[in-house]
């Protein structure tokens, strides 16, 4: 059996007809396909507003992380945070995420 091809070997994905909408339409959802994706560190914030909305994404994220899998993080700091901006789609707000969770606790609920 072949081997895949190496991922550096993919194609581009053909243009998205398909539309998918939420209540908020700014925030991405599984349904859409992203097409860019810029990485900004937690200190290049672009306003007070933008900080305070990655800081809810990552709380979230942290709490579904826990509830969901059992799982902590185990080293959240500025450098495991991050600023996910999806340049070229007009109106879809920056979203916080949660990177490097080399070592996660797993956590045992009675």
């Amino acid at each position: 059996m072949p081997n895949p091809a190496p991922s550096s070997s993919a194609l581009p994905l053909p243009p998205d007809t398909s539309t998918s909408c939420t209540t908020d339409d700014t925030t991405p959802t599984a349904s859409k396909r992203v097409r860019a994706l810029h990485i900004r560190e937690l200190v290049n914030f672009s306003d007070t507003r933008e900080l305070a909305q990655v800081m809810l994404d990552v709380v979230t994220a942290y709490k579904h992380l826990y509830e969901d899998a059992g799982i902590l993080h185990g080293d959240i700091n500025p450098n495991t945070i991050a600023i996910c901006a999806f340049p070229g789609e007009p109106g879809v707000r920056a979203v916080g995420a949660l990177v490097d969770c080399d070592e996660p606790l797993r956590t045992v609920k009675s």
